[in-house]
C-alpha cells in the first residue's frame, strides 16, 4: 500500500471527503494538498500537510513517506490492503510492465515483512525487561491471534513508555 493509497482508504472508512477532513482538522486551507496527496499527485507531501494528518488518524506520520509503515498501519487497523502493494521504485528500482514488477504485487508477504520490521524496530528501542514483555504479547498473539487488538493497544502503551522515557517524562505503571 502506498501512502497516499493509505490516507484514501483512511477517508474512506471514515466516510469523510478533502474538505470535510481539511474542516474536522481546523485546517480548511489545507484541502487541496489533502484532495491532490489522496491522489497519489504529491510525491514528496510537506510535513505542513502530513504532520495534521497523521495528528487527526493518531497514525505517525512516517505512513505517508514509507511504504512499509503505510502497509503496517493499515493491517494494524484492519484496512484494506488496496491497490499495488509493491514498493515504490525509490525503495525497489524496478521497470513497470515487466513480469518482475507484476509479481511484485504480493499483499500478505508485504504486510508481514512490514509488521516485522516495525516490530523489530521497535524491539531495538526496548530494555531487556520491556523486550520481554513485547515478547509474552507476541507468543499471546501467537497463540490467539483473534486478540490482536488487545495485544495491539498494548504494544501501542508500551512504545508510548518509551518515548515518554526518551522525552525524560515519568512513566505509570
Amino acid at each position: 500500500m502506498k501512502p497516499h493509497e493509505l490516507l484514501k482508504a483512511l477517508m474512506d472508512r471514515d466516510h469523510i471527503g478533502p474538505l470535510p477532513l481539511a474542516k474536522a482538522m481546523r485546517k480548511p486551507k489545507l484541502q487541496p494538498q489533502i484532495d491532490r496527496l489522496s491522489k497519489g499527485k504529491v510525491a514528496e507531501p510537506k510535513r505542513t500537510t502530513t504532520e495534521p494528518l497523521a495528528e487527526y488518524f493518531k497514525i505517525p506520520v512516517e505512513a505517508f513517506y514509507d511504504v512499509d509503515v503505510a502497509i503496517a498501519v493499515a493491517t494494524e487497523l484492519g484496512l484494506p490492503l488496496q491497490g499495488s502493494l509493491s514498493r515504490s521504485t525509490k525503495i525497489r528500482p524496478m521497470k513497470s510492465g515487466t513480469a518482475t514488477a507484476k509479481a511484485q504485487a504480493t499483499p500478505l508477504p508485504e504486510a508481514v515483512a512490514a509488521a516485522i520490521r516495525t516490530i523489530g524496530g521497535t524491539l531495538l528501542a526496548m530494555n531487556a525487561v520491556q523486550r520481554a514483555g513485547a515478547a509474552g504479547m507476541l507468543e499471546r498473539l501467537g497463540s490467539h491471534p483473534d486478540e490482536w487488538p488487545s495485544v495491539s493497544k498494548q504494544m501501542a502503551r508500551l512504545a508510548e513508555d518509551i518515548e515518554d522515557v526518551r522525552e525524560g517524562k515519568a512513566v505509570n505503571s
